[in-house]
């Protein structure tokens, strides 16, 4: 009796697993849908009205370089400013290889590494405008389906292109 419900425990734990195994991991979450949430935590945190501007800015890069590089394929959080800049021109489907309209990615970066490293102190007008740059970044880069290929093939590869989106 013994060694059947042995058996039949090491059997159900083998079938357990191999089951578990079998399902793929579920998709990765959009890169755009991601950096949303996180700008939004960050907003709510506040941390610009208790004038920690270095934690808030240090934050604010790491969500934008990371979206950036999921975005475009490449290690962002391990990179110079300027190694960002150079692979986000080097990237295939980057809208900087076009005429891109959107916030100016460079002096962004820029601004922020001033604060973050040459202990720049903005004010709470220039933090905020640099959250709403931060929106407008990933509003004007994020990939969607566009309706006339969504609606024809769902399978369809996605197309980056400005979309209009209301920044909070």
């Amino acid at each position: 009796v013994l060694v059947g419900v042995g058996l039949g425990l090491l059997l159900r734990t083998y079938l357990r697993h191999r089951a578990l195994r079998a399902l793929p991991p579920p998709p990765p979450r959009p890169a755009d849908e991601v950096a949303i949430e996180k700008l939004d935590a960050l907003r709510r945190q506040d941390l610009p009205r208790q004038a920690e501007f270095n934690t808030y800015y240090f934050a604010l890069s790491e969500i934008l370089r990371e979206y950036l590089g999921r975005r475009y394929g490449f290690d962002a959080l391990d990179m110079t400013t300027t190694e960002v800049l150079a692979a986000l021109h080097r990237a295939p489907d980057s809208p900087f290889l076009a005429r891109y309209q959107g916030p100016d990615v460079t002096a962004w970066l820029m601004h922020s590494d001033l604060v973050k490293f040459a202990k720049y102190g903005p004010s709470e007008d220039e933090a905020d405008q640099s959250l709403q740059e931060g929106y407008r970044m990933v509003a004007a880069t994020r990939m969607f389906l566009a309706p006339a290929l969504a609606a024809t093939e769902p399978s369809a590869a996605p197309v980056a292109a400005p979309v209009a989106v209301a920044v909070p």
